[in-house]
């Protein structure tokens, strides 16, 4: 609890009317009451709030006026304090929404990572089948000159086969022809043979 008090000094001996014209010294007294005690900065407080000239204004109206900026002193605290409490839960709230962004971001970087491995997996992939086209191409390749050069023997053979049936059939001829020939002979040969003693008899 607190109590204001004026207080003049002794050796001034003045009348009640000219109170209203003395710059008296107002001082706060701090009773300790139920084991309250008012702190140094509320002794302060008062002491600023009041520390005016009295000019004939009453000393319960500059209680009041106090009590009023005392109340209001006490309200701007309280906001400062509430102000104080949002700011530190809208920091709160910012740390926890960047720590969120640098979750996404590490999350997002992640994924991206894991993108280009798939990408570079394709990659490889894609090399292998490419790879494994161009063998296969050059295997075609070497299937059809092999077919080619086989298709150019076995012409070259049925050629062959050709001329050799056709020679073949000329010798057959020839040797037909010489057997009529032959024969031929052999007959007249016999015919002669036969003829050549007959003259001999008779000759």
């Amino acid at each position: 609890m607190l109590l204001l008090g004026i207080v003049i000094p002794r050796s001034l001996s003045v009348s009640k009317s000219r109170v209203s014209e003395t710059r008296p010294f107002v001082i706060v007294i701090a009773l300790e009451l139920n084991g309250i005690r008012p702190s140094m900065s509320e002794i302060l407080l008062f002491e600023i709030v009041t520390a005016f000239r009295v000019n004939g204004i009453p000393l319960i109206v500059n209680r009041n006026l106090a009590a009023r900026d005392w109340d209001v002193a006490i309200m701007a605290r309280d906001t400062a304090v509430a102000d104080r409490n949002t700011a530190i839960s809208d920091l709160s709230s910012a740390q926890a929404v960047r720590d969120r962004a640098l979750r996404d971001r590490d999350i997002a970087v992640t994924e991206r990572d894991a993108a280009v491995g798939e990408r570079n997996a394709a990659h490889n992939v894609r090399s292998l089948a490419v790879d494994e086209r161009d063998t296969a191409l050059a295997e075609r390749d070497e299937a059809h000159r092999d077919l080619r050069a086989s298709q150019d023997d076995r012409r070259r053979q049925e050629l062959v086969q050709k001329d050799l049936k056709t020679q073949l059939q000329l010798a057959h001829q020839q040797v037909t022809s010489l057997n009529g020939e032959l024969a031929d002979l052999r007959v007249k040969a016999n015919g002669e043979r036969h003829l050549a003693p007959q003259f001999e008899t008779t000759g």
